[in-house]
This record gives C-alpha cells, structure tokens and sequence, in this order.
C-alpha cells in the first residue's frame, strides 16, 4: 500500500509542478522550464522515503514519459515545452533518464539512495547552468551548433558540486570532496558537450561511469 500511494502522491506531485509551470512564463521561457527542471527533481528525496520496490518506483517516470511524449505532439504543458523548430526530446529524455538511474540503483543497490546523487548535477546543476547562462551570457561558444557559455559552465559545476556534496552528507555516502570535485567537472564537461536535450541522460549516466575511473 506504502508503494501504492507513493506512486499516485508522486505522479499528482510532478502534474502540479508541470502544470504550474505555466505561471511562470511572466518570467520567460527559460525561467518556466528550468522551475519545472528543478522542481521535479525534488521528487528523488520523496521517492527515497516512499518507495522500496523497483516496479513501484519505475511507474512513476513511465507515466510521467508517456506524458511528456503526448505533450511533445500536443503541447499539454506549456510552461515546459519549446515552439516550433526549437522543441526537443529533452523533457521525455528527463524521465527516461530517472527511469534508468531508478532501476540502477534499486537492481545494483537495493534502493534509491546511491544513485541519487549522479542525478543531483541534472536535476539542479543543469537548471542553473541554463537560467545562469542566459542570464549573464558570458564566454559563448557553440557545439554542434548548440550555444553554450562559460557562466554556464561555471555554475554547472559549482551547483553539481553542492547537491552533490549535500546529497553525499545526508545520506552518509562519505564520498570524498576530491571526488565529487572531479565528478563536477565531469558534469560540466558533459552538459557543455551534449546537445538537443540529450544532457538529461548523458549527465548522469556519464557522471556515474566516471566516477568507476577517477
């Protein structure tokens, strides 16, 4: 039952975020999809309360993917998707991405926790880096075709580095700070290179691969 209402309290709590969202376009944009960016992934600390089965648990980004997917076609939530030539599969890509991290952690750990903080970098250091970056919009460069600046980057891996290091604490992973240093500038490293939303999966999945190597 615990598992039961954790899905139906999570999928209600990601709705309200998305739909609120909206709101938040008197701000622009940017500002709306980043809100909704970070504010959903304050769902992985209600899930590390809630959930102890994996299938349970995986339901929600299902559910959740399959939304946004219908949203990509059908524009249900406004405040997160781009118009026109500049939509992206970012925002499925998102919960494909918790998706995966999801079943890492439960299937190699045996719950939530230890893959946490590999999604602490996407879930609030990628949000930051996009409001950052157009906000100060210092040092551009372009990948691919895909513009990014060095004020983003910067705050990439400055906010990757305290969720991280926060996340580490509360959770007792006692993961160095040279570590988590590293994996920062892994993040950043990464974000700055990925392109056309892929960043929500290559940011933690490649931290994570990372952190087997430093």
């Amino acid at each position: 039952m615990r598992n039961v209402i954790g899905v139906v309290a999570s999928v209600a709590y990601i709705v309200r975020v998305l739909a609120f969202s909206s709101k938040m376009k008197c701000f622009g944009l940017e500002f709306s999809r980043k809100f909704a960016h970070m504010m959903v992934a304050n769902w992985w600390f209600i899930g590390n309360y809630i959930f102890d089965n994996v299938i349970a648990c995986s339901t929600v980004p299902i559910i959740i993917g399959t939304v946004m997917a219908l949203s990509y076609k059908y524009s249900w939530f406004d405040g997160v998707e781009r118009p026109g030539q500049k939509k992206s599969f970012g925002t499925v890509y998102y919960f494909i991405s918790l998706l995966l991290l999801v079943n890492i952690s439960f299937r190699l750990y045996g719950n939530m926790i230890p893959m946490g903080i590999y999604f602490m970098p996407l879930g609030y250091g990628d949000g930051m880096a996009a409001l950052v970056g157009k906000k100060f919009h210092k040092g551009i460069y372009n990948v691919r075709g895909s513009q990014k600046s060095v004020s983003g980057s910067l705050a990439m891996f400055l906010v990757s580095f305290m969720t991280m290091y926060g996340y580490s604490v509360i959770y007792d992973l006692n993961y160095s700070v040279q570590k988590l240093l590293a994996l920062s500038v892994a993040a950043a490293v990464i974000e700055a290179v990925s392109i056309k939303g892929s960043d929500n999966i290559t940011i933690p999945l490649g931290t994570y691969i990372v952190s087997f190597i430093i």
